[in-house]
């Protein structure tokens, strides 16, 4: 009986011991804040790299459209400078004298030029302007009435190029105003002769079909020296 007794009180204090009961139970733990730990399930880790993996993907997909931004940008910034240099030098070689003091190159370059927009059809060979070209830029001119412009833009020793473009340039009449005794301000048209209103549209790049290229549009009116 004395055995018996004995081992009963061993098991009761067994059952009162924090540490030896909690070493018999099964299942998670409590971390003492109230939450109850726990491992992720199958399920859960799936869904996770599924997440990550869209993400990823994402990020991806944006960079070529950053890249595209960046070249049109560049492309841009190219078009403007080259035609704004363009139109101007256009405009000074107008009303640059010859030796004896005539402007044949206001005919040559002005008034021959259409009054219509030259047509979609690009000449097939260019005369290099080598007065006009650089080390990093080279302009060549096309088309009976010197209508057409070829630009090309590269870094000195480069295979590839930066930019290319096609320049249509066409002319149109000047209008200013004039004062008549008893009619007041009126409008009126100046000859060719005087002034001619340069127009030009620059298309880019100069590789692809002109339908698909963008464009950009210029104007500047110019007055022929008087002596």
């Amino acid at each position: 009986m004395g055995f018996a007794k004995m081992r009963n009180l061993n098991t009761k204090l067994r059952s009162l011991d924090p540490l030896r009961s909690a070493s018999f139970r099964r299942g998670p733990q409590d971390c003492g804040s109230g939450v109850r730990a726990h491992g992720f399930n199958l399920i859960e880790v799936v869904l996770g790299l599924g997440l990550i993996a869209i993400g990823l993907l994402s990020a991806v997909g944006a960079f070529p459209m950053c890249l595209n931004a960046t070249r049109d940008s560049i492309a841009e910034s190219y078009a403007s400078e080259s035609a704004d240099q363009l139109l101007h030098v256009l405009a000074a070689v107008l009303k640059t004298p010859d030796e004896d003091g005539h402007y044949e190159n206001w005919d040559d370059y002005g008034r021959q030029l259409p009054y219509d927009k030259p047509s979609s059809t690009e000449p097939y060979s260019w005369t290099t302007l080598s007065w006009l070209s650089g080390d990093t830029v080279t302009f060549r001119c096309g088309g009976t009435d010197n209508q057409f412009y070829f630009v090309e833009q590269k870094p000195a020793g480069a295979k590839s190029c930066d930019f290319t473009g096609v320049y249509r340039v066409w002319k149109t009449a000047v209008k200013y105003s004039v004062y008549q005794d008893g009619v007041g301000w009126t409008e009126a048209t100046a000859d060719d002769g005087i002034a001619i209103g340069l127009n030009m549209e620059i298309s880019w790049p100069a590789n692809v079909p002109y339908e698909r290229r963008a464009k950009a549009l210029y104007h500047l009116e110019v007055y022929k020296p008087q002596s």
